[in-house]
């Protein structure tokens, strides 16, 4: 009898335990759901979008999330909470997509039919902050219309190769998006996913 108290403690902690880990793994995949589905849309965009030049601007460009003041008026924003640790929490991208006149999913042509006709509104990713101390990545088209990608996200980056010291092509940028969840302590989970996006046009010296 004296064994059974031993035996029913032992019991809970094994349930409790359990539960526990439960818990942590559904919310780590949770978070694999939330990166997943916000990197299907910057993906995507991006694989659509290239190197373009309008009005005298090189797309894409690039804004350093500790330099917003440094960015042109339309793509300034509140700054985004700093991780902890983090050297780097936001460099965002601005750029352009194909016109698509007639919806069909093809790109149209200039009237020379020499090159991609590009739609004027400038497309960007932006890391805005929460009043919860983390932030929220959202889609932007000339600086409105907000669409909110992914919460609770730590770090953005959008890097280019000369941004890396030229780490993978030129043609090629790098998307890292860590999230986090609303665990406390050490029942706090991160996710860290990145990406690498080929644009279709070649080079940023080409047409």
């Amino acid at each position: 009898m004296s064994l059974f108290p031993l035996l029913i403690g032992a019991c809970l902690t094994s349930l409790d335990g359990g539960q526990r880990e439960s818990d942590r793994g559904g919310r780590m995949a949770d978070l694999v759901r939330r990166a997943d589905r916000a990197m299907s849309t910057l993906t995507f965009e991006l694989e659509r979008s290239g190197f373009a030049t309008a009005g005298g601007v090189d797309f894409p460009f690039f804004v350093d999330g500790a330099a917003l003041d440094d960015a042109p008026e339309l793509h300034r924003h509140a700054a985004a909470n700093v991780a902890a640790g983090a050297a780097n929490t936001a460099r965002e991208v601005v750029f352009l997509l194909p016109q698509d006149a007639n919806d069909d999913g093809w790109p149209d042509l200039t009237p020379s039919m020499q090159n991609v006709a590009w739609d004027p509104t400038e497309v960007s990713y932006v890391l805005l902050p929460s009043p919860d101390g983390s932030n929220e990545l959202v889609r932007r088209e000339d600086g409105a219309n907000d669409r909110v990608l992914a919460r609770g996200v730590r770090r953005f980056l959008v890097e280019d190769a000369a941004s890396t010291g030229f780490a993978f092509p030129i043609d090629t940028l790098r998307i890292t998006l860590e999230l986090e969840d609303s665990g406390v302590g050490d029942a706090r989970q991160e996710l860290t996913s990145t990406r690498l996006v080929t644009l279709p046009n070649g080079t940023p010296d080409e047409d």
